[in-house]
């Protein structure tokens, strides 16, 4: 099945009415036009999916007997900043030419390592990792630790839903907002927001909850770890050590594998 029909069936089922766009030769389009009530949407949907061999190599090992793991890591993930770049643009053709409240984007992750794959996602988004301080062990996501998606596509996406499939088949979604949106105050008391009720991630109200981290916006983003002498004398990690006023603090991206085992059935004796 293919991303619009999924994306399709998905938002359909949590409530949104959707229409398909007509596709055009002239320009690029996004998928749909989605509404509750009077609210209205451009949405385009991206499937990440799985490459065809890695899919077979996963089917041959489990079918032998022997697991299968897959690597994964959290932190950004440049094909997936590719995705993001070709939905904004296909947004922007078509807020140009179609009435709409919100310009979203939609990107369900399946296959092997699905949550990793939606994970990956979310720190792109938002130039997320883990902070943890030093002087408690306490560890929290800072947003927009790194050069961030939602930043560089500001006008051309208020918000994405994303997600995954389970192993049972079940799509598990959440509501993304972009806090630099110029539509960021409408949409967290949007119908949209309501929908997903408290799976919407919000930088700036988990910061007053004294759920994360959240850098200045005038700070610069940090560089890739091995870019200082040592970790912790990376400028970001001082400016919210000074911020917050805590311990040392060291950024994490954790690795993140996925082993599937399949179950045998033995025989009768």
């Amino acid at each position: 099945m293919d991303s619009d029909k999924i994306a399709f069936e998905v938002l359909t089922k949590i409530g949104i009415k959707v229409s398909q766009l007509p596709a055009r030769n002239d320009r690029k389009e996004a998928d749909f036009i989605g509404m509750i009530e009077d609210e209205m949407y451009i949405i385009e949907a991206k499937l990440k999916t799985d490459d065809f061999d890695l899919v077979k190599e996963k089917e041959q090992m489990l079918s032998s007997g022997e697991p299968h793991v897959a690597e994964g890591s959290l932190g950004r993930d440049e094909a997936i900043s590719t995705i993001i770049r070709s939905g904004a643009h296909q947004l922007r053709s078509s807020a140009k030419i179609h009435d709409h409240d919100y310009k979203i984007l939609f990107v369900l992750s399946e296959g092997i390592n699905s949550i990793t794959k939606s994970d990956n996602l979310v720190d792109t988004l938002y130039g997320r990792t883990r902070v943890m301080n030093m002087d408690n062990n306490r560890m929290k996501p800072c947003y927009f630790f790194y050069h961030a998606e939602l930043y560089r596509r500001k006008d051309d996406i208020d918000a994405v839903i994303e997600g995954y499939i389970d192993h049972n088949g079940v799509p598990l979604l959440k509501l993304c907002l972009n806090p630099y949106s110029k539509c960021y105050d409408a949409l967290r008391s949007s119908l949209l927001s309501n929908v997903f009720g408290k799976a919407v991630i919000d930088p700036y109200l988990e910061e007053s909850q004294g759920a994360c981290y959240l850098p200045d916006v005038d700070k610069p983003r940090s560089k890739p770890a091995d870019s200082y002498l040592t970790p912790l004398m990376n400028p970001m990690l001082l400016h919210l050590r000074e911020k917050y006023k805590t311990g040392y603090l060291i950024a994490i991206d954790f690795d993140s594998p996925e082993i599937t085992v399949r179950e045998t059935t033995q025989p009768e004796s």
